[in-house]
Order: structure tokens, then sequence, then C-alpha cells
């Protein structure tokens, strides 16, 4: 038993660090998040399943995918297959959102933000802006005072930030959660959005953080999400992040292909306008 302990016990695994005051871990992840300066590019192998709104489950795994981002709104992601075929497109910039599906007849989705409905999020497979969310690399709100402050909790390795919501009648609910790390370098490691009822929303857990690039954020390598709303899950494991500061929120990339030039379109054999099928169906 010694000579086994002195020769293959792996050593004792590091305790965690200290709890910190909720402004301090808090100033961890915006620091952090503050150096992201510029549209990100995430490439790697992206599976995701989902039940959509005809109740057929769905499956793709897709190892050419990317994926560029700019807080708050701005994406675009395409997911293609080994053989290079795009199989998923989607984005979304501050007015709209969209989704293309090759295997789904080429058909693709549209919406605004500002006539975004319960339907909408139903019909809508993934929202890339969602995605951003997802990531963890949208600023947590700083001010820790007032009823809608943090409330925190010290579980394990993790600091939670607990955000909490108001309803009509004042019934106060937990509606986020923001799972820190208490070993270096201190992120976001788990992400929870609930609903009125508690119920999870969405599911984020991230892990493999490491520098992006030079003198860049620490950036997550992997993403494993789920959300409620059509048994969605995706893993995301991201091989590289890259900076590119030359694409800007005016980029082709972050403009909507049916209000855009781009021959993509004609792809296109079904086109669902989510806003004109919601004032259809009187939501």
């Amino acid at each position: 038993m010694l000579l086994t302990c002195l020769t293959g016990c792996p050593p004792p695994a590091k305790p965690p660090l200290e709890p910190i005051a909720m402004q301090d871990a808090i100033g961890i992840v915006n620091a952090n998040n503050a150096r992201i300066t510029s549209c990100l590019k995430a490439s790697g192998w992206l599976n995701i399943q989902f039940t959509d709104d005809r109740g057929r489950h769905r499956y793709f795994d897709l190892p050419q995918s990317s994926f560029h981002v700019i807080a708050p709104r701005h994406t675009y992601l395409s997911a293609k297959s080994g053989l290079g075929t795009e199989e998923l497109r989607l984005g979304s910039n501050d007015e709209d959102y969209w989704f293309y599906i090759k295997q789904d007849d080429n058909t693709y989705r549209h919406g605004t933000y500002a006539a975004l409905t319960g339907e909408a999020l139903t019909s809508m497979p993934l929202r890339s802006d969602l995605v951003i969310e997802a990531l963890g690399i949208n600023s947590l709100p700083g001010d820790t005072y007032g009823p809608e402050g943090p409330v925190q909790r010290i579980v394990d390795e993790f600091q939670q930030l607990i955000f909490l919501a108001y309803t009509p009648d004042d019934q106060g609910v937990i509606r986020k959660e923001y799972w820190l790390d208490r070993y270096e370098p201190r992120l976001v490691r788990r992400i929870l959005y609930r609903d009125d009822l508690g119920r999870v929303l969405m599911d984020s857990r991230l892990s493999d953080h490491k520098p992006a690039y030079r003198d860049g954020p620490h950036l997550p390598g992997r993403v494993l999400v789920s959300w409620l709303h059509n048994d969605l899950k995706m893993d995301f494991r991201i091989r590289r992040w890259e900076a590119k500061p030359g694409r800007g929120r005016d980029h082709r990339a972050f403009v909507a292909p049916h209000k855009s030039e781009d021959p993509f379109k004609d792809r296109f054999r079904n086109i669902i306008d989510l806003d004109t099928e919601a004032q259809r169906n009187g939501r």
C-alpha cells in the first residue's frame, strides 16, 4: 500500500482560493472582458442538437465552425461539416437576428428584436446573441447594492453571484446566477438564467480558460450550453481564438442576408419572417 502511494498516488488537490468581496470578484471578471477591444473569432468543433418547431429531433456534428462576435449583439456563425458543406448559419446585429438550416429544405428564419415574441423564440432554434450571453464575455453589473443587486453564496470551488428580479406583484425571484471560479484566473465558470418559477432556462458551463492571444483576455476553450425551450444542447470545443480588429459592426458578416446583396441568399427555398407570423397569429 505504501509502495503504491509512493509510486502512483496523485498529488493532493490544491484547495480553492479564499472568497473575496463581491465588488472585487466582479472587478476581476470585468477587467478581463475589458481586454476585448475588437471583433473576436472562435474556431472549433460544434456539436448541436435540438427539437425543432415540428417536434423533430435535429443533430449536427460540425468540425469546421467559426463564430464572430462583437458584444452585445453582433454575431456571425458559419458551421460546416467535415466535407466543408455549410449546414448552419446564424447571426444578429442590433436590429435583426437570423438562422439558416440546410437540412431543413434550406429554410431561412429572421426577425427583429423590436418585435420579438415568445412564439418567435420557440420557432428559432438558436439566437446567436444568446450565445454571447453563454460565453460569459459581457460585463457584470458593477453596482452590488440595492434590491436587484447580487446575493453571494460560497459553494465548494465556486463563488456564486445570484441576481434577483421582481414580478409585477413584487415577488422576488432569482433571475441570473454567475458562478465564479475560486481558482485562478477567477472567471465565470457557469451561468444560469431562470424563469419566475425558478426553472433553468439556460445553463452554460465554461472551462479551459486560457489567454486568447498576446495581451488578450482569458477565454474558454469549451462551452457547454443547454436551453430549456427546445431541449437545445450545444457543445463548442474551441481550437483557437483570434482578434479581428478590421471587422467592425458595419462588416458585411453582420448584415442580415435578406437585407443585403449577399449571394448566400440564393440558397434559400423557404423564408420565414417571424415578425409577420407573429402578427398573423395575433401575438
